[in-house]
């Protein structure tokens, strides 16, 4: 996929079902981005690890604030 290509999120029928809440986008690779996960495990109390999901399976608006925040920090940077 070209690097100006947008990702855009695929809705499937039984998202009610099996999405869960992410808080943000943390980082990237390739083809997947790592998201912190809403909650915590009510087994140990502690938040959800963090975990890679593919590209399409984060709604266009935690893209969006992805990279914002990528722009920020090269602003930051720079």
């Amino acid at each position: 996929m070209a690097k100006n290509e947008k990702q855009h999120f695929v809705p499937r029928d039984d998202d009610d079902q099996t999405l869960h809440k992410v808080v943000k986008i943390t980082g990237e690779t390739n083809l997947k981005f790592r998201v912190m996960w809403e909650g915590e495990d009510s087994n140990t109390g502690k938040p959800w690890k963090q975990s890679l999901v593919p590209k399409q399976d984060c709604t266009n608006d935690l893209v969006d604030a992805w990279n914002q925040e990528k722009k920020a920090k090269v602003r930051e940077c720079g």
